[in-house]
């Protein structure tokens, strides 16, 4: 008799306990980012956001294609196992309409161009594993053409601008009056 209560009181208490998940799981999404009492803002400084608000506001920004000024930190990567790197890193303002893939590739470009021409040192870590040529206080290395497919690029806009109104009309105007004043001067004489 004792088993048979027993294995009726099982089931039910598997039941409250998940009875008992699902009302904390739904208290949870009710209060939402914020703890109880806290401003969205307050939440976010605290360090009080949930999960998947985290995930969603630490996702970069990484539209470039906005008619404005864009102040861009990016990385170009070397992803070989065993030899991952950052082979160059920098932040510089766009002020031109473009996307992320052909930024990368101009970046890349002008990256490996240097790396040619013999103007940068290679990373540490090539130095260590000689990989690439890469030599101490040498700058002749190069990536070998079977390996560049491990080259990548990462970026984020880190601050965004309005540009400022074009001054034609402005411009227009001042050099009209210079032209005036000229052709004044000529019938004066």
């Amino acid at each position: 008799m004792r088993f048979l209560a027993q294995m009726v009181r099982l089931p039910m208490a598997a039941l409250a306990y998940g009875m008992d998940v699902l009302v904390k799981t739904m208290q949870d999404s009710q209060r939402g980012v914020n703890q109880p009492g806290e401003a969205p803002s307050a939440a976010k400084a605290n360090g009080n956001l949930s999960p998947v608000y985290k995930e969603m506001n630490e996702m970069p920004d990484q539209e470039l294609s906005a008619d404005e000024l864009k102040v861009v930190r990016y990385r170009i990567v070397f992803k070989k196992r065993d030899l991952e790197v950052t082979l160059h890193a920098n932040e510089e303002l766009v002020s031109y309409d473009t996307d992320g893939a052909s930024f990368g590739a101009l970046k890349i470009a002008e990256y490996m161009g240097r790396v040619k021409e013999g103007r940068l040192n290679p990373p540490h870590k090539f130095v260590e594993e000689e990989y690439a040529g890469a030599k101490p206080n040498s700058r002749k290395w190069s990536i070998p053409d079977e390996d560049k497919r491990y080259i990548g690029f990462l970026f984020e806009v880190i601050r965004r601008a309005p540009r400022e109104e074009k001054e034609y009309d402005r411009e227009q105007i001042k050099e009209l009056k210079r032209i005036a004043n000229e052709i004044k001067q000529h019938r004066s004489e």
